[in-house]
């Protein structure tokens, strides 16, 4: 089975957790990892496409924008999706989320969602890091996700 990878990163912290999903899902999956703004296309015989990106001004990043209206509308039919964002940690309504509009894109390109966009959090302090345990919860839920999933 292959999976697809998909991050748009500005300053690392996604693409660190990208890394952790795809390395988690090594050895169930033939998995390939890509940053947005490589433009790859995504392959035929995908069977589950994961879409990340930082949350910018309560949304999403230009370049997912961008991504995200370059996939043809209904490409995504039978393939099984999975979404996640980075953001500060703190309540949605004040950070927003990237993710649940990643994952509304993906619907309407014809994609079916394993579950709800999940946010892993980044630091307010100086450099934004991740916070602590970030990639290892990354790859659990990653983990967690696929294992109750029925994968085509």
């Amino acid at each position: 089975m292959n999976a697809l990878v998909m991050y748009d990163s500005k300053f690392g912290n996604t693409a660190r957790i990208a890394k952790a999903i795809g390395a988690a899902l090594e050895g169930e999956f033939v998995v390939q990892v890509h940053a947005v703004e490589e433009r790859p296309s995504i392959p035929a015989d995908l069977d589950l496409l994961v879409v990340g990106g930082p949350t910018h001004a309560h949304g999403l990043s230009q370049p997912m924008r961008d991504f995200l209206t370059r996939i043809p509308q209904g490409s995504l039919r039978a393939i099984q999706a999975l979404t996640f964002d980075t953001r500060f940690p703190m309540l949605a309504l004040l950070s927003g989320r990237a993710g649940p509009k990643i994952a509304r894109a993906l619907r309407t390109k014809g994609a079916t969602l394993l579950g709800s966009p999940e946010s892993f959090f980044v630091a307010r302090t100086e450099g934004h890091p991740l916070e602590p345990d970030e990639e290892q919860r990354a790859r659990a839920w990653a983990k967690e996700i696929v294992q109750t999933a029925v994968v085509v």
